[in-house]
């Protein structure tokens, strides 16, 4: 038997629908907090009422319509903003919401149409605060050259009364106005319009102030509230007199302006009055859906409409009720957003650069280990309010020490050296580390030792976790642990964590403690040597272009030995061009390939990969390309100051980074001397990464 129909087609009045957002009894038509923010701009808005105020059709609308009484929230809501604040110094202000309200229905589709005629149409001081070069971009549709000082403006609609009653009496009709040119963003607020900074004697502000045009502007939400489609034009004209009047409009204009803006008044009841159509999904009934069906229909309609398509993110779910359940009591009185912010920017001070989705989803992780036996949040879960209230309360109550071990890992792998995306590709490495280092946290906060004891505890973890990150890394990118099945080997880590959690819980020995976690990384890097050896043995690219697969593997390399890694720390330099670290041949490629004119095809195809393999490359920071030449290393090297002056001869460095005389100088020892040369280095470079694997090698600092 099919289930019964999800949705109904409906139709309201646009006003209805707007006191529903912003009515005296508290707000009932709400936005989820799963919705991207607001993002139009003020010129957009006047687009809207202009293509209103023209008879243009407004669109359609989805919403959805709750229950709480049998959906306990179901998704996180906000109210619609009264005031856009986009000047980084206040946070947007809202309209009232009902705490809660029994029934309320929420915008899937059309909050950007709706939140703009709020602050259109709504109480007198709803509008946009920008900086004025935002309001110059919206306005004038570009930026203005030269810099621009930070003051800010505060706009509400106004309609210029005479720009307005100029364009009907060229038009006779109030439909065929250009509302474009009579709709202006006012500072009306004469305290609190503007900044306070002090501006220069010439400085143009981008909106008007009303006080400085008395008679000229009438605020937009007062005509609003005036129409009333039950009134004729006669029975408006006083009260519009009225206004105008309270507007300071001149006395020998009111009769003239009355009639005009009567008409407007008019056009604006049929706009409030006009049926709006909207799909409404309806509440959860256990009688036509399973709770399961019904949770992934809203969910598959929410982000198709509102995220291109994709599926809706578990980071982007467990944030909108972070958000909603967050104390700011138990955080210093900072929000969630401020937190989460704040340890993203603190993140990337570390060199640790991560978006929103990938900060929550290493906060949700950390959660997981320490309070829900390890079990990873599905967006299914996440759907349901016990369990994401769960983590919400559990990341607000634990916050400090979450930041601090996401912290402390973030610097100590910075210091180590190891960069995202440059050394290491996978941020599930990072967090498993996190979350190793969150279980003695959680164990330092329960289990209060001595200051003599703490800093002993505290040093020799650093101690273990420094000897094995460089290692840590390698491995596991090595033994492809973060690729193919990486989403069960992370999660089988996550529940190995939380037992681990579990176990030094009851344990009262900080040294017992110590072993155990130290044992827990040694665990985890055992079965896995063997795969990151046989890694190392294939290391082989055969397109010269693709060397820069080795940069982590000669990154490793060149810090197994303190003496190769001082003459590494070599800054080349020929001319002024910047100097970047790079992959790069010792024996240049062009120079391989005039050396190989000489051979037959077959020797040829024999040989010509060979220049490639990792003996034959080298890590250094220069700013020079020897693959782009066909000249020596040891003619570059000649031409770099520290050789030139002497400080430092070719035998001593070359010798550290066992370049042999064959790669300085290939032409002179032949293809098969540079082969021969090549292949012995690449064997003792491949033979001490694999020590390093077997933690027999420790890279220096």
């Amino acid at each position: 038997m099919p289930e019964a129909r999800i949705y109904d087609l409906k139709r309201e009045q646009l006003g209805q629908l707007l006191e529903q957002i912003d009515g005296p009894d508290g707000a009932t038509l709400l936005i989820p907090n799963l919705q991207r923010p607001y993002v139009w701009q003020p010129h957009q808005v006047t687009l809207l009422m202009d293509s209103l105020l023209r008879g243009w059709p407004f669109g359609t609308l989805l919403l959805w319509q709750i229950d709480s009484t049998s959906t306990e929230g179901m998704i996180p809501s906000r109210p619609f903003w009264t005031l856009v604040d986009r000047t980084e110094e206040r946070a947007p202000a809202e309209a009232s919401e009902r705490h809660p309200p029994a029934q309320y229905r929420m915008v899937l589709d059309g909050q950007q149409r709706m939140q703009s005629l709020i602050l259109a149409v709504g109480r007198d001081d709803y509008g946009f605060r920008l900086q004025d070069a935002g309001w110059f971009r919206s306005i004038e549709g570009q930026s203005r050259p030269g810099r621009q000082p930070r003051h800010w403006s505060k706009g509400e609609l106004f309609l210029d009364v005479p720009a307005y009653a100029e364009q009907l009496a060229a038009t006779n009709n109030p439909r065929d106005v250009d509302y474009l040119a009579a709709l202006v963003w006012v500072a009306g607020d004469p305290a609190a319009g503007r900044s306070k900074t002090r501006q220069p004697p010439n400085y143009k502000h981008p909106i008007p102030r009303r006080e400085d045009h008395p008679g000229r502007y009438v605020r937009l939400s007062r005509l609003w509230r005036l129409a009333d489609p039950r009134r004729t034009a006669r029975q408006l004209r006083d009260p519009v007199r009225q206004l105008l009047a309270d507007y300071s409009v001149p006395a020998a204009d009111l009769d003239r302006y009355a009639d005009d803006v009567a008409e407007l008044v008019l056009l604006l009841g049929q706009v409030k009055t006009a049926d709006v159509s909207y799909l409404e999904l309806q509440p959860y009934r256990k009688e036509d859906y399973t709770e399961d069906a019904y949770n992934d229909a809203v969910v598959n309609i929410f982000t198709r409409l509102n995220t291109a398509g994709r599926t809706l993110t578990e980071q982007e779910i467990s944030y909108a009720w972070i958000k909603s359940y967050w104390d700011a009591t138990k955080t210093g009185g900072f929000q969630a957003d401020e937190c989460f912010s704040k340890l993203r920017d603190d993140l990337q001070e570390c060199g640790l650069k991560l978006d929103d989705d990938d900060v929550v989803r290493v906060v949700s992780t950390l959660w997981s280990v320490l309070q829900n036996g390890g079990e990873l949040l599905s967006p299914r879960d996440l759907l349901q309010p016990a369990k994401a209230k769960r983590l919400a309360a559990g990341a607000n109550e634990r916050w400090d020490r979450l930041r601090t071990s996401i912290l402390w890992v973030a610097e100590r792998v910075s210091a180590a050296g190891l960069e995202y995306r440059s050394h290491y590709e996978s941020l599930n490495a990072v967090i498993v580390l996190m979350a190793w280092r969150a279980v003695a946290s959680e164990w330092l906060a329960t289990h209060p030792l001595r200051e003599v004891e703490r800093d002993g505890f505290e040093k020799q973890l650093t101690e273990a976790f420094d000897r094995e990150c460089v290692r840590w890394f390698a491995v596991t990118q090595w033994a492809r642990v973060w690729t193919g099945g990486a989403g069960k080997l992370f999660a089988g880590m996550v529940h190995d964590m939380t037992d681990r959690a579990a176990w030094v819980d009851g344990e009262k020995d900080p040294a017992a403690v110590l072993q155990r976690l130290v044992e827990t990384l040694g665990g985890w890097l055992s079965p896995l040597m063997e795969p990151a050896m046989t890694a190392v043995d294939a290391m082989m690219v055969s397109n010269r272009d693709q060397v820069v697969q080795y940069y982590f593997p000669l990154w490793v390399w060149h810090r197994l030995d303190p003496i190769r890694w001082e003459r590494s720390k070599l800054v080349f330099r020929v001319g002024r061009k910047k100097a970047t670290l790079d992959v790069d041949h010792l024996a240049a490629a062009k120079t391989w390939e005039r050396m190989m004119g000489a051979l037959d095809a077959d020797r040829r195809v024999e040989v010509e990969s060979a220049v490639n393999q990792i003996g034959n490359c080298w890590l250094m920071e220069k700013n020079f390309n020897i693959s782009k030449s066909d000249g020596t290393l040891a003619e570059f090297l000649g031409r770099v100051q520290e050789f030139k002056s002497g400080q430092l001869t070719v035998t001593t460095w070359s010798e550290p980074l066992d370049v042999s005389v064959s790669l300085l100088d290939p032409p002179a020892a032949g293809v098969d001397g540079v082969l021969a040369a090549i292949e012995a280095r690449t064997l003792a470079m491949k033979s001490e990464l694999k020590e390093f694997v077997r933690g027999e090698k420790v890279p220096t600092s």
